[in-house]
């Protein structure tokens, strides 16, 4: 997990203007807005009998390895490309909801900031409001020679823009060699958003910023929640 020598509180908005000066080169960024949910386990590996939780069952490999190959056999009609290699169908999987060992990270601070406060107003007063991860120097993974169940550390995947929602949000998955555990790295850092009034001061901001639901996701969908989160807070008064 983090070293606690490398965790830092975010306290302004001006704060985390500056990380993106400070974290420029090399870093990757992933935002978690749940604070019951900041275990970096890919969604395979998860299992709980709670209600919404993406696995019923302890984990296997066997289970993960049948349904990655369910999806490559009958996801072909519906691809306007074929992948080329297994890390490439993983992404694929991955974009579309398939559980896999796929965590999905960004190169960009700010969208990973909106991912952490999205959810702004939704949970209660105690307890930490968001996350922010930020991590450097993993390698990426080879995908003529490498494949994605065999790893034996941590790598990195740039997947191909196969939806405009890839370029927009900078993605960039790390692949765990045990989907179980949740992700580490000696330079992991772990930012910490602690009021709910930061997280609200930093999600208008990132809006005035261009990072929003609408530049995020940018398909009608997106729009249109962009759209009603400006109409239900009277935004449209002040413009």
């Amino acid at each position: 997990m983090t070293n606690k020598n490398r965790d830092k509180t975010i306290s302004e908005w001006a704060q985390l203007v500056d990380c993106v000066g400070e974290y420029r080169d090399g870093w990757i960024f992933r935002g978690e807005s749940d604070p019951d949910n900041e275990k970096l386990t890919p969604l395979v590996g998860r299992y709980s009998t709670k209600r919404g939780s993406p696995r019923k069952y302890p984990y296997t490999r066997e289970d993960e390895l049948q349904a990655f190959e369910e999806f490559r056999r009958a996801a072909r009609p519906y691809l306007n490309h074929q992948p080329k290699s297994d890390i490439e169908w993983l992404s694929i999987a991955q974009h579309h909801g398939v559980p896999t060992r796929l965590l999905d990270w960004t190169e960009s601070l700010l969208v990973a900031a909106f991912f952490a406060v999205k959810e702004a107003g939704i949970f209660g007063d105690e307890g930490e409001r968001a996350v922010i991860y930020a991590v450097k120097g993993i390698g990426a993974i080879d995908e003529a020679k490498e494949s994605p169940f065999s790893l034996k550390e941590v790598k990195t995947y740039k997947p191909p823009h196969i939806s405009p929602r890839i370029p927009a949000q900078n993605s960039v998955f790390t692949i765990q060699p045990n989907p179980t555990k949740p992700f580490s790295f000696h330079s992991l850092e772990r930012w910490v958003l602690h009021s709910k009034a930061l997280c609200w001061d930093v999600k208008r901001n990132l809006a005035a910023c261009g990072v929003n639901e609408s530049s995020v996701y940018p398909d009608i969908d997106g729009l249109c929640k962009y759209v009603a989160w400006r109409y239900k807070w009277a935004f449209f008064q002040s413009s």
